[in-house]
This record gives C-alpha cells, sequence and structure tokens, in this order.
C-alpha cells in the first residue's frame, strides 16, 4: 500500500476546502480516492469521498504524481499504472474513467494481452506469476514528470522517457524483485531501492551500471532517504529502523528497535510524512502505530488497534507546522493524530 501527499502550505490551511489523494497498492484492493477536507481554525472539521476509481487485478502498481497530489485542479494530476501485461499506463486522474489512457508503453518481455477500454480497466482472471514480468514498483521524476522510474519483478530497472514511449536505459541487478523504489533529496540523479528483501541498491542515473549494493542479515521492509544531504533509513520486517550515511558504508550509527510492545508482529505496512519527521506503521496484527523522528531520538506518539486495516486510508495533512495523520475507515469517519 503506498499513499502519496502533495504538500500543503500554512496559508493553504486558510482556505476552507482542500482536495487530496491517497493511492492504494494492497493486495485486497487498488484503488486511487479523492477526499475533500473542510477544515476549520487548524483543525480538519468534515471529509467527504469525492472521487473514487476501482482498479481491477490486471494493475500491479499504482503511483500518483507526487508534484501535483494536492488536486485543486484535477487536470494537473496524472496517475501511473502497471499492469501483468507489461504495459504502463498514464492517466489524467480527473478523466480515469471516461477516456482512454493519455499514454501507453509496454516491456518487450510481457505476458499477457490485456486490453484497457475507456470504461476502466477490462477485467482479467490472469494473476501476476512468478518469473513474468510486470511492474513491481514506480517511481516519478521529481523534477520531470515526462520521465518515470520502473522497477519489475525480475529485477530489472527501466528509466522511461514518457512522451517518446522508448528506455533512456534499462539494466538488471539480479532475478529479485524491486520494491521500494525513491529518490535522493539532495541529488534528483540518484535513488535508492530493495531488490528482493535482503539487499539495498544505490544507483544514479548518469551512470546506472555502477550500482552498489549492500546485503543485509535481516529482512527489510522498506529504504527511504531522509530529509538529510546523505542519510537514509531502512525499516526491517522486525520494527527495527536503522540511520545510516550514504558515504560510509558501514555499520548504521544509529538504530532502534520501534515495535518493543510487539515482539512477534511484523511491519506490514510503512509511510513517513512528507517532511519525513514522522513515521506510520501497521503491523500483520493490525495495530497502528505513529513516531516522531528528530535528531537521534524517536518517539511514540500513538497506537492504535484496528479490525481491518486493509479498508483504511492513512492520508497525511499539513496542520499549522505539524504533519498530522488522518485515518478514514470505509464509511468516511475519521480520525486526527497530531505530532
Amino acid at each position: 500500500m503506498i499513499l502519496k501527499l502533495g504538500k500543503c502550505t500554512q496559508k493553504d490551511n486558510l482556505k476552507k476546502k482542500k482536495t487530496f489523494i491517497t493511492c492504494n497498492n494492497n493486495h485486497l484492493k487498488k484503488n486511487i480516492k479523492l477526499f475533500e477536507l473542510e477544515f476549520s481554525e487548524k483543525k480538519v472539521k468534515n471529509c467527504k469521498l469525492a472521487k473514487e476509481f476501482l482498479l481491477d487485478n490486471t494493475v500491479t502498481q499504482i503511483e500518483c504524481l507526487r508534484t501535483n497530489n494536492e488536486a485543486e485542479n484535477f487536470r494537473k494530476n496524472y496517475c501511473a499504472a502497471g499492469t501483468i501485461s507489461g504495459e504502463i499506463n498514464i492517466w489524467d486522474i480527473n478523466n480515469m474513467m471516461e477516456e482512454e489512457p493519455l499514454i501507453t508503453f509496454r516491456n518487450e518481455n510481457s505476458m499477457f494481452s490485456t486490453d484497457i477500454i475507456a470504461t476502466g480497466f477490462k477485467k482479467n482472471k490472469n494473476c501476476p506469476q512468478k518469473n513474468k514480468e510486470f511492474s513491481s514498483s514506480l517511481a516519478w521524476d521529481p523534477i520531470s514528470m515526462n520521465n518515470i522510474l520502473e522497477g519489475t519483478s525480475v529485477g530489472s530497472l527501466n528509466y522511461w522517457d514518457i512522451k517518446r514511449g522508448n528506455k533512456i536505459f534499462k539494466f538488471k541487478i539480479n532475478d529479485l524483485t524491486v520494491s521500494s523504489l525513491n529518490w535522493r533529496t539532495s541529488n534528483k540523479n540518484q535513488f535508492l531501492f530493495l531488490s528482493g528483501n535482503y539487499i539495498s541498491v544505490f544507483v544514479d542515473t548518469r551512470d546506472p551500471k555502477l550500482a552498489y549494493r549492500e546485503v543485509f542479515d535481516r529482512e527489510l521492509k522498506g529504504i527511504e532517504w531522509l530529509n538529510s544531504e546523505n542519510i537514509y533509513a531502512t525499516l526491517e520486517t522486525s520494527g527495527k529502523i536503522s540511520l545510516k550515511d550514504i558515504r560510509f558504508q558501514k555499520d548504521a550509527f544509529f538504530s532502534k528497535k520501534i515495535n518493543n510492545t510487539h515482539k512477534t508482529d511484523k511491519i506490514k505496512f510503512y509511510q513517513l510524512s512528507p517532511g519525513k519527521k514522522n513515521l506510520l506503521t501497521i503491523d500483520d496484527k493490525g495495530n497502528i502505530t505513529t513516531f516522531f523522528l528528530h535528531g537521534f531520538k524517536i518517539d511514540k506518539i500513538k497506537s492504535k488497534k484496528t479490525i481491518n486495516h486493509m479498508l483504511s486510508d492513512f492520508l497525511w495533512v499539513k496542520i499549522g507546522s505539524n504533519d498530522s495523520l488522518l485515518i478514514i475507515d470505509n464509511n468516511t469517519n475519521f480520525s486526527l493524530v497530531s505530532s
């Protein structure tokens, strides 16, 4: 499940209503939702589901254009959807189920022939299969919306020129699934990703074949650049978070086990706030926990048990100078967790 949020400034909070996008990639559902939030005195007064786009099981990965995820002007919002047929479709979110994709391009080693029709995605009983290539991770270029980075189920990295529909480069690390693609904060030519569950890879687009690999002893859930020039974080499935400096590839200079209360529960989902000062984790027992990251210290903010977190949406909103988490259930009831 991947959720992305555009920037919201303090000036924006003076407006009564704003629309935000959530992008859901979990195995039970793949959808895009547009929520209309009403603010009053720096508080969320009301939450309304404005639009929802349900995608069928031909879609393996969806990624909203993160620089435009605050959708006051729907025409400026785009989504990339990778399918089991090896295609990537670029949609205008406002017209996603009314028109054909703006652009469609595909990998050479596709395994199915899947038609995309104007009313949406045609149902297909085929499911992703082992050793078949499909999109497992997507990340829009942070500088130009004309480029998108794709990781695949067979270990390939494809850097696409969207307008031309061709690849700027393609290379393969190994046969393991690529996940957790994210661009470096200070240098937009560099990115990190996970190869399988135990290998992190650092790549520079200017010379992609000189990729740096690091093998870990324990299973990783994700890897993320922080709001720092050289610092990134690794999150183990066991719930241990570590901070590392890309300049010195050795042991982490800081690490902490963040789920000591539930020692046997594994992290199933995590999300950093846009400012990367707050962390949301959900374990396999449905325990939702938020943390505040400052300096070398991680403080627990709130823990909550949910019956089925797969039916909830998690939206980071900026209220005043703080990033706050909005938890929205299937009936659009919401609760706010402030940092």
